[in-house]
Formats: structure tokens, C-alpha cells, sequence
């Protein structure tokens, strides 16, 4: 298992539930080696799947991301910021 704050700290990462993944139509890949995802409280998260490709439009303005799956309920998406 890797730790993404630890692996790579400058890193930014788009994240989804399960509930809104589930209204894809991408099917989810199995990451090749598990992440650790810190959250602000202080405990992690372990991601294991992702869906790449995933059409996103904001404003008008179409993208594609890749979207990796974390077990939780306080949000629907997360999009990373280069």
C-alpha cells in the first residue's frame, strides 16, 4: 500500500463516492497497488478502484478525469486543481 501524502505531496487527485460512481458509464479498473488517502480529521482511507475517463463539465467546459472511489458520504465529488 502506498501513501499518497507521503508518496507524492505536491500530488492532486479527483475522488468520487460509490453513490454518484454508481450512475457511471465507465466501469471501475482495480488500482495495481492500493492508496492510503489522509483525510483532514486524521484517519485515511484505503482506495482501491478508479474510473479513468470520465467526462466532467464545469462551466461550460468539458474534461476528462480520472476519478478515484472512496468509501465515504460527506461529498459527491472532488476534482484536483493542477
Amino acid at each position: 500500500m502506498q501513501s499518497l501524502v507521503t508518496k507524492n505531496p505536491g500530488l492532486s487527485l479527483s475522488f468520487v463516492t460509490p453513490y454518484v460512481a454508481m450512475n457511471f458509464d465507465v466501469l471501475p479498473e482495480q488500482l495495481s497497488e492500493p492508496v492510503s488517502v489522509s483525510m483532514p480529521v486524521g484517519e485515511s482511507i484505503l482506495a482501491e478502484r478508479v474510473y479513468r475517463d470520465c467526462p466532467v463539465s464545469v462551466n461550460h467546459k468539458s474534461t476528462m478525469a480520472a476519478l478515484i472511489e472512496l468509501d465515504m458520504v460527506d461529498f459527491d465529488l472532488i476534482l484536483g486543481m493542477d
